[in-house]
């Protein structure tokens, strides 16, 4: 038939015993603090437990804990001792004069102990809870599931602010913090991608990185795209809008959680001697994650503001960092191209033809005259070299281009595409019908304005 089990707590939520199939497999007591203070597997013989005055465990039966740190260094049990070398992790542990290496999996979990020799003499196995399978009764290594202390006597191990019961999933006193629905489960429930190296302090990190995700997210989104959410993220860095408002706000929130986090596992990997006092330093990264998710969101809001303020149906002032003019049309490198006066890419001269156009526009009576000015779109924001008011009152905009083929084009079909894009997207922004078409204003072989008028 079913066998059952059976739990029971005291008013503290704390596991008392269990009875399994009829058969009690232990009982528990606790101190004050929700601590075990003892353990019998049969009502006769007792496991008692004694604490220091930080909290970490001072003994287990007969055996007293040498700690550095959070870090068990050795046990003595009389005159017999076993020492337990550490770096960042455990490394080796001697007993009788005997040395033992650990080799680990990428969690932390001891796979198989060797020799100094090399050679494997355990090997170790567990479910996706940690519950180790054909477990050796003689086997006096304490450190196994995610490198942690395991306790032979009760079949738990011991994670300093709780004990984990791996046969069973879960812990056998309650969350000291009360986080969540279950204040029993280990790892929300899922151990097999997150680790708990307190029974507290998991979730912070993993909360923090979530945050970071979920900014990513929205700025793929609202970016429309991996390639643009990364553009957006490095237009708002320099302080430039993205290509929407949306996009903008997201972008400074992944900047401000990813920079505060980054620090935070930065501070907390250089100042930690092990993983259980990084993971101790949680709570820190997590409140200052959301509070760089707060600034970069303002601080995005900031740049968006600055852009619209500029606006003119967006015409400002450009920022030359936005945009890179390194290749031809055809993808292929062109090295006659130069830098010119504002950082920018483009073909020799092309800053003294806006000059020149800008000239000409002046002593013809233009007015309210912006070079290297942008137009925000409806979907975009695009660059025009010069604009300018004519003495009639029609807006004029100009763009130097360079043909892609020999020749001077005779129609807009032979233009360069990505002049021709950038004036159909500003003529696309207004509610005014087009005046006139391209206008091609021959300046010198292969080199022609693009000109809209605009009533």
């Amino acid at each position: 038939g079913t066998v059952l089990t059976y739990y029971s707590y005291d008013n503290n939520g704390n596991l008392l015993s269990s009875l399994v199939g009829g058969n009690y497999t232990g009982t528990y007591t606790y101190d004050l603090f929700n601590r075990e203070k003892s353990f019998t597997p049969n009502f006769i013989s007792y496991t008692y437990y004694t604490y220091r005055a930080d909290g970490l465990r001072h003994s287990i039966g007969s055996t007293t804990h040498c700690w550095d740190g959070t870090n068990i260094v050795c046990d003595i049990d009389g005159t017999d001792y076993t020492l337990y070398f550490r770096a960042i992790s455990l490394i080796f542990y001697r007993e009788n004069n005997t040395d033992k290496y650990y080799l680990k999996n990428f969690q932390g979990d001891t796979v198989q102990l060797t020799n100094t020799s090399g050679v494997v003499v355990k090997s170790y196995k567990y479910n996706g809870y940690g519950d180790e399978k054909d477990k050796d009764p003689s086997d006096n290594n304490p450190f196994r599931y995610r490198g942690e202390y395991y306790d032979k006597v009760t079949g738990t191990i011991y994670l300093r602010a709780r004990s984990y019961s791996a046969s069973r999933g879960v812990f056998t006193t309650e969350d000291p913090i009360r986080d969540g629905d279950n204040w029993y489960g280990y790892c929300g429930g899922n151990p097999v991608n997150r680790i708990d190296f307190n029974g507290e302090e998991w979730w912070h990190w993993a909360l923090a990185a979530a945050i970071v995700v979920a900014c990513v997210a929205a700025t793929v989104i609202t970016a429309g795209g991996f390639a643009a959410a990364a553009g957006a993220v490095a237009a708002v860095a320099s302080g430039t809008a993205a290509v929407t408002t949306g996009a903008t706000i997201a972008a400074g929130a992944t900047i401000g959680s990813g920079m505060a986090l980054g620090a935070c596992v930065i501070s907390a990997y250089s100042t930690s001697s092990n993983l259980e006092e990084f993971s101790e330093k949680g709570e820190e990264a997590l409140n200052e994650t959301v509070k760089g998710t707060i600034s970069g969101a303002i601080y995005g809001c900031v740049v968006e503001y600055d852009s619209i303020k500029q606006n003119e149906c967006g015409l400002g002032k450009h920022n030359s960092k936005r945009v890179s003019w390194d290749k031809n049309e055809d993808g292929s490198s062109n090295t006659k191209k130069s830098t010119n006066l504002y950082g920018r890419k483009g073909c020799p001269g092309h800053q003294g033809l806006i000059n020149q156009q800008k000239q000409k526009m002046i002593d013809a009576g233009y007015t309210d005259i912006k070079t290297e000015a942008y137009i925000k779109t409806d979907n975009s924001r695009r660059f025009v070299d010069i604009a300018g008011t004519s003495p009639d009152g029609v807006r004029e905009y100009y763009q130097v281009g360079v043909t892609n083929k020999t020749g001077i084009p005779n129609t807009f079909e032979g233009a360069v595409s990505r002049e021709r894009t950038v004036l159909d997207d500003i003529i696309d922004c207004f509610e005014y019908d087009v005046k006139s078409g391209a206008v091609y204003q021959v300046i010198k072989e292969n080199v022609y304005f693009l000109t809209y008028r605009i009533k």
